[in-house]
């Protein structure tokens, strides 16, 4: 499997309400366990990893990781 690229928070299209919940939890510092679900394909990945490379950052951009 290839490495995947980093897409930032505020850019995954399609699950409007996850990233907004995401993103709330990235802003107030929260990151309590978290279970995403749903179908193969639907970006379940690309949000964990997202909303991991925010919570890590030291400079965030808003809801997005730093650059």
């Amino acid at each position: 499997m290839s490495e995947p690229r980093l897409t930032p928070l505020g850019a995954i299209e399609g699950q409007p309400s996850a990233v907004q919940a995401l993103g709330a939890l990235a802003q107030d510092g929260s990151h309590p366990p978290l279970l995403l679900h749903g179908p193969e394909g639907c970006g379940k990945r690309t949000a964990a990893l997202a909303f991991a490379a925010r919570l890590v950052c030291l400079a965030p951009k808003g809801m997005d990781a730093c650059g």
